[in-house]
């Protein structure tokens, strides 16, 4: 065990590459999630390819959460006459190993070279199809989003409108309160007007 506080971020690349590597480390985590969804749905789902994207996520998230919020990344684990690593290390290192496992392991995998122009129009091909991929996954999250706005518009518009109608009952039975109380008014005027036409031919008798 040890405390090396690792201003650059790296151990391989000096300090002025901190902010390259910040850049690297942003695009790596959602590029990361968009082949690992592309593989699984295209070739197959394996646990080499779950351990891969785990470790490769984890890693530079870690990295990226030390960077940013201390400002520099501790290696704790010693490595004698070597290196002095933290946890990104080997996340990565596991990463990279699962990769290649996964690739000697998935039926199929061709290892022969056929040469650079093939190469090149097989890299091509997978780059777009990769391309292809994160529109429609982009279109889909745009969709799921916008519907949740709508649906959460509209939850606030129904509650608003419950709102308004338990102020309109509430002004309409007040209302009716004031009604009843205004009738049972006008009715005791009523008698006493009543009692007061039948009370004066008795005066004028009298």
């Amino acid at each position: 065990m040890t405390n090396v506080h690792n201003v650059g971020g790296s151990l391989l690349a000096p300090v002025w590459m901190k902010s390259v590597l910040l850049v690297a480390a942003a695009l790596v985590l959602p590029l990361s999630i968009i082949v690992y969804r592309y593989y699984t749905s295209s070739k197959r789902r394996s646990l080499w390819t779950d351990l891969a994207f785990l470790s490769i996520f984890i890693g530079y998230a870690s990295w990226l959460c030390d960077v940013l919020l201390r400002g520099y990344v501790v290696d704790f684990i010693q490595i004698p006459g070597i290196v002095a690593a933290d946890f990104k290390d080997l996340f990565l290192t596991l990463g990279g190993a699962c990769v290649i496992i996964e690739i000697l392991d998935r039926p199929g995998t061709s290892l022969g070279w056929d040469g650079w122009r093939a190469e090149l129009e097989s890299t091509r091909r997978l780059i777009t199809d990769i391309s292809v991929f994160a529109a429609g996954e982009l279109r889909s999250c745009c969709i799921i989003v916008r519907e949740g706005f709508n649906s959460l518009f509209l939850c606030f518009q129904q509650l608003r409108e419950k709102q308004v109608l338990d102020r309109f009952d509430r002004l309409r039975a007040r209302m009716s309160q004031l009604n009843a109380a205004y009738s049972d008014a006008e009715v005791e005027a009523d008698l006493r007007a009543a009692d007061g036409d039948r009370s004066a031919p008795e005066c004028k008798r009298l």
